[in-house]
């Protein structure tokens, strides 16, 4: 299996936000060190619980990730 779930909880969403971000690069850094890609088409974003209905603003490889509000966790 090749699919990945990255999580992070806290009351301020840019706390999420730069958390989130950070693991992203890990990823990408990891990817490109294993000469894997990622499909940023494929990749999605989701916040739960939050009444704040501001997007994350999350990247990878210079790709903005959407959102999705009722995701499927394949991995």
């Amino acid at each position: 299996a090749d699919d990945l779930t990255l999580l992070a909880r806290h009351t301020e969403r840019d706390v999420i936000n730069h958390t989130l971000q950070c693991g992203l690069n890990v990823v990408l850094q990891w990817s490109k060190e294993y000469f894997m890609s990622v499909n940023v088409a494929k990749t999605k974003c989701t916040l739960f619980g939050c009444i704040e209905r501001h997007p994350l603003t999350l990247q990878l490889d210079s790709e903005r990730i959407g959102a999705d509000r009722t995701p499927k966790l394949l991995g």
